[in-house]
């Protein structure tokens, strides 16, 4: 299946979402297989979710032993927003999430630990804002990583790598989103490496201005490698081929 196939497939399935399906697969979970998944800032009390099929794609030792055990009541997810396991839980049930048009506030990392990672819906004329689709698909690999659940972890690449061909709204590679993920998601980090290499002229999607980009090419030696090596052909000639979202995806067994 190519590329736009899975892209495509997605977005049909998430058109396909109805409430009488989340009606008919919420009477269908079994009571002894119920597991409340919660996480911080969760008001209404958690998610009711099927815990055999949330075995059947997390892999963390964490939350994998309470479910073979079937001792595991309800399972809590550090670190992440109410938003966020919905997104899983959607992806989980139907195969994708449903997406929103627009912009939300910008992640940062402060003191060791993610800042914003909130998405809600915030106005393009704010300051730090990122488009949302972008926001939403790494807050998704972050989580899939947290969870150790690969086929997530591949959608959210599916969708970020869509949310970065779009003209509307359109994606910039941001410094600071780059430098994030180079800390802990090596995929996703590569992914924008190579955006950033292949845009680099472009200001329409690397910001190239900032004087944070050439500190990071003079300290970090293998993407300074790599970006020199692109540097020595035009812009239109590093564009000619196509990214592949094959080259960013995980092994799932």
């Amino acid at each position: 299946m190519s590329s736009s196939d899975i892209l495509d497939t997605s977005h049909a399935m998430a058109r396909k979402r109805t409430h009488d399906e989340v009606s008919l697969i919420a009477s269908s979970i079994r009571a002894d297989d119920t597991v409340l998944v919660t996480c911080p800032d969760t008001e209404f009390g958690g998610w009711h979710v099927s815990g055999s099929l949330l075995q059947s794609v997390v892999h963390n030792k964490k939350y994998t032993t309470l479910l073979e055990e079937g001792t595991a009541k309800e399972l809590y997810i550090p670190n992440c927003s109410p938003l966020e396991v919905e997104l899983f839980l959607q992806w989980l049930y139907f195969g994708s999430y449903s997406e929103e048009s627009g912009f939300a506030k910008k992640l940062s990392w402060n003191l060791g630990e993610l800042q914003n990672t909130g998405l809600e819906i915030t106005s393009a004329s704010s300051t730090n804002v990122m488009v949302w689709a972008v926001k939403a698909a790494w807050l998704s690999w972050y989580l899939g990583a947290h969870l150790e659940a690969p086929q997530f972890q591949n959608y959210a690449m599916t969708r970020l790598f869509d949310a970065y061909e779009r003209q509307d709204p359109k994606a910039t590679v941001d410094f600071d989103l780059w430098t994030i993920s180079n800390r802990s998601l090596p995929k996703v980090a590569l992914f924008f490496e190579e955006m950033v290499i292949r845009n680099w002229g472009d200001t329409s999607v690397v910001d190239h201005t900032r004087e944070e980009w050439s500190l990071l090419i003079v300290k970090h030696e293998s993407f300074r490698v790599k970006f020199m090596k692109g540097m020595a052909v035009s812009l239109e000639k590093r564009r000619e081929e196509p990214m592949k979202l094959e080259h960013y995806l995980i092994e799932e067994d």
